[in-house]
């Protein structure tokens, strides 16, 4: 996947609102592989980047699909 701004990332993954999110990183407690990301504009790839915030490494969810059938 392309690299994308670490707020998006982060707020898809479920850490809090894009907002909160800019602030967490402007803090100091998100990481990515291992170094502390404290500027913005920040960017990273979900796939191939360690992200972790608080020392909780994030994880991207799966998309999970169902299909139903609905006979009349």
């Amino acid at each position: 996947m392309a690299r994308q701004r670490l707020q998006k990332i982060l707020a898809a993954a479920g850490v809090a609102s894009r907002r909160k999110c800019e602030e967490l990183i402007t803090e100091g407690v998100v990481r990515v592989n291992r170094k502390v990301v404290d500027e913005l504009p920040a960017f990273a790839d979900a796939d191939t980047d360690i992200i972790t915030v608080r020392g909780k490494r994030i994880r991207r969810a799966e998309k999970v699909y169902f299909l139903l059938n609905k006979p009349k």
